[in-house]
């Protein structure tokens, strides 16, 4: 009994339409062609070798099993992906007879029992051919030549293969595959990967883009922790789900953000200061943004699926992250002012890529055309401007209608939302934390920032919390949650009493921009002395009623005769 390798990268090639040459002589072209075929599907990885000779292989009456006998399962792949091309050149030889692959990757042991080659993984590649999804997908598309779709077993070699991104060998970054369940007539599920369709983008610009939204959305950074008990852990950067713990909305019953994310194609997120709204739209564009990048998930088959609930089929959407704050300081700056529509919204992302190219510009004209892209719009409450708002809602409003195909959600503060109502969207408000969610927020925050703080850490802080009334009324505010851990990080426990709370809060947000502020020319004290002005001002603003925004203007107002009076008398000492 003669045995391959074991395990080995195997590749079955099945002519679609096979059965539709009847004649010898069509037959037999047929078959150069095939050979043909491979000869250049296998150049790049086998020089000038005869991929026959060099390889075994096992006829199947309308195909052929491929035994990738001591190749990677990198080459396998390259040569699955390098038909589609090989077809073009061949099909423009025959246009009144096209050839069209399905073409199925499986990973694992041949054998040769008599004159037959047999084994597990023949059966497997033979069951992901006859998929109905994969016959579906190139009856559904007529034009397309290949279908490729892969094993499990083998995805997962290819993908933690040392050779994967060898220039030979690797495929274009982001092609798109989808998983997929195929089932025998036993019942028998074979999981594994389909390629769905052409790649998102191609080019190493959207690439550098895709990786710079992910720096900006995909880390958590928390400042100032460097006192008391937490001098030796310093400020850091941590994984955004590492540290977001599921946020809930009020409906006829609590539902998580994620399952309205997934159902809603306008979603409105309602939330008081420091509730989560940010976090949450940042979670969906640091998600999307690594499932676009091909980053391996490592409990689940997307990022999308595991944090956002949104579907594992099809290629991802692309996030259209932006801050509606940031949009109206880009109105506020138009000297000759444009219709304020949807395109604004591309204007500013012009503005931020600093990248005011045709090709850019297409590109997401494209993809929102087509409902390719989700577009996550932060903080309309932030415009304090009311013309500015009206501009805002207005462009809003137009995105809506020009770009219908794609999900939209907008975060706002409760004052916000008024505007935005009778726009379709549905309407979710965040709810506070209860203690189950403090106590699962105290977990992930242990787990990411104490590892070698001790396995009671959890327990400590966790009782410190939700023991003291008080305190615990602020802790189902995850911002003020997130302040509670670091201040008893920094000073080893919890002030008695809210208002000693607040101070030290404000001590640890006040320390964590020292350094930057002695090279500015000031210091902390002028720092406290001005905040403190600025609360005030927004307290007593309206008539003694409290103004929830105030914009550049407003507070250099309120800040003003520190300003004078500080930066005077540290004038007077220098003379």
């Amino acid at each position: 009994m003669n045995i391959i390798s074991d395990p080995t990268p195997v590749l079955l090639i099945d002519i679609v339409g096979f059965s539709n040459w009847n004649r010898q002589e069509e037959l037999e072209n047929v078959v150069k062609r095939l050979q043909s075929l491979l000869d250049r599907a296998f150049a790049k990885i086998i020089d000038f070798a005869d991929p026959v000779k060099l390889m075994p292989r096992h006829g199947t009456g309308d195909g052929y099993y491929l035994f990738f006998n001591s190749l990677p399962s990198p080459a396998a792949m390259r040569v699955a992906i390098d038909f589609e091309q090989a077809l073009k050149l061949d099909n423009a030889n025959y246009p009144d007879y096209p050839l069209r692959l399905r073409l199925a990757l499986a990973f694992g042991e041949v054998r040769m029992v008599g004159d037959q080659w047999s084994g597990q993984v023949l059966i497997e590649a033979a069951r992901l051919i006859d998929d109905a999804r994969v016959k579906k997908l190139m009856e559904d598309e007529p034009n397309r030549l290949t279908v490729v779709v892969a094993s499990r077993l083998f995805w997962n070699d290819w993908f933690a293969h040392k050779h994967k991104n060898n220039p030979k060998l690797a495929i274009p970054v982001n092609l798109p595959w989808s998983p997929i369940d195929c089932l025998d007539k036993h019942g028998q599920i074979f999981p594994g990967y389909i390629q769905v369709g052409t790649a998102i983008q191609t080019t190493s610009q959207f690439t550098l883009w895709f990786k710079t939204l992910l720096d900006k959305v995909g880390k958590l950074e928390i400042r100032g922790i460097g006192s008391g008990a937490g001098r030796s852990k310093e400020a850091g950067l941590y994984d955004i789900e590492a540290l977001y713990t599921p946020l809930r909305s009020r409906s006829d019953e609590s539902v998580s953000l994620a399952e309205l994310l997934a159902k809603q194609s306008r979603l409105l997120i309602e939330g008081q200061p420091g509730a989560g709204k940010t976090t949450f739209l940042r979670l969906a564009a640091a998600m999307l943004c690594r499932d676009i990048l091909e980053i391996p998930c490592p409990d689940a088959r997307s990022w999308r699926g595991r944090y956002l609930g949104l579907s594992d089929e099809g290629v991802p959407r692309v996030p259209l992250f932006l801050r509606l704050s940031e949009l109206a300081q880009l109105l506020s700056k138009d000297e000759k002012p444009s219709a304020d529509d949807g395109r604004r919204l591309l204007d500013l992302l012009d503005f931020q890529a600093n990248d005011h190219s045709e090709a850019w510009r297409k590109y997401w004209i494209g993809l929102l055309a087509q409902g390719k892209a989700m577009v996550l719009l932060d903080g309309l409450d932030e415009v304090a401007d009311e013309g500015l708002r009206r501009r805002v809602i207005l462009i809003v409003q137009d995105a809506i209608r020009r770009w219908e195909k794609c999900p939209m959600v907008v975060s706002s503060r409760p004052f916000g939302v008024e505007q935005m109502k009778g726009l379709g969207f549905h309407h979710a408000v965040i709810e506070p934390f209860v203690p189950k969610e403090i106590e699962a927020f105290i977990g992930r925050w242990s787990e990411a920032l104490h590892q070698q703080a001790g396995s009671n850490h959890k327990d400590i802080l966790l009782k410190a919390i939700l023991e003291k009334p008080t305190i615990r009324i602020l802790a189902a505010n995850p911002v003020m949650l997130t302040c509670l851990c670091v201040v008893h990080w920094n000073e080893g426990q919890l002030p008695e009493g809210r208002a000693r709370v607040y101070q030290a809060v404000i001590r640890w947000l006040i320390a964590s921009r020292s350094d930057w502020r002695t090279k500015e020319g000031y210091g902390d004290r002028f720092a406290m002395e001005a905040f403190a002005s600025l609360a005030l001002a927004m307290m007593t603003a309206n008539d003694g009623k409290k103004q929830a925004v105030f914009d550049i203007q407003e507070g250099a107002v309120a800040v003003e005769q520190r300003v004078v009076r500080h930066f005077s008398e540290n004038k007077t000492k220098e003379d």
